[in-house]
């Protein structure tokens, strides 16, 4: 990898550190509010990089215009994860990846990237990519950091939605009895156009693209298993 695109580790640890301030506090992230209860819990929902976050928080009433990516075990108490209904959506992963590289490098709308390498970014294929994004948990990491928590009683999100069911998310939320929902969900933020193939984002194809999907699947591997991709 280019030295350049390395990130540092003061940096890596200056993210971390300042999300443990919500777990001190025992304030959770604002973007994670709902106007929801279930069975009288506080409903949050936790966005995860690259999966349809904000056509779910339209859906669910969050507020918009703010984001965040915090992880569960690093912002919330174990009595607040035990005492509220936890909601996130997933994603196949090889979709994802093709979504934040096309999201980061050919839209180039990574912004805090973009302000910490530049253009560089603007030149990395996706394979180069795929190496750079792994020093970025936070932006693109398994997304069982997200849908887990640290906790026997309660190891994973009450409500785990996948994005290649977007079409059902309405009926899977009012069956976990979350009413008053907007009639359709609307698709917000997306990163590919209408039409537009794996071969146009990526610039592969035949033997490349598979050889990418598999790498991709080397290094997600524990979403492909654990979330049954």
């Amino acid at each position: 990898m280019n030295p350049s695109l390395r990130r540092s580790v003061v940096q890596k640890k200056i993210y971390f550190a300042s999300k443990s301030l919500y777990k001190l506090t025992g304030v959770l992230p604002a973007p994670w509010s709902t106007p929801h209860t279930v069975d009288g819990k506080p409903v949050y929902f936790i966005h995860i990089p690259k999966s349809a976050g904000s056509s779910l928080k339209t859906l669910l009433g969050c507020k918009l215009g703010k984001t965040t990516h915090a992880m569960p075990r690093l912002v919330m108490r174990k009595r607040q994860w035990h005492d509220s209904f936890v909601i996130t959506a997933v994603r196949q992963p090889f979709d994802r990846f093709v979504s934040s590289y096309s999201f980061v490098v050919k839209q180039k709308n990574g912004r805090v990237l973009h302000r910490m390498y530049g253009e560089t970014l603007d030149t990395l294929d996706p394979f180069e990519y795929l190496e750079f994004i792994q020093q970025f948990p936070e932006k693109l990491g398994f997304q069982t950091q997200w849908t887990h928590y640290p906790s026997r009683r309660k190891p994973t999100a009450d409500l785990i939605l996948r994005v290649e069911e977007s079409d059902r998310w309405r009926d899977q939320l009012m069956a976990a009895g979350i009413t008053n929902l907007p009639k359709k969900v609307e698709r917000r933020n997306a990163s590919r156009q209408a039409g537009e193939g794996l071969e146009d984002v990526l610039g592969l194809s035949g033997p490349d693209l598979k050889a990418l999907e598999q790498r991709v699947k080397e290094v997600f591997v524990v979403d492909y298993e654990v979330l049954g991709y």
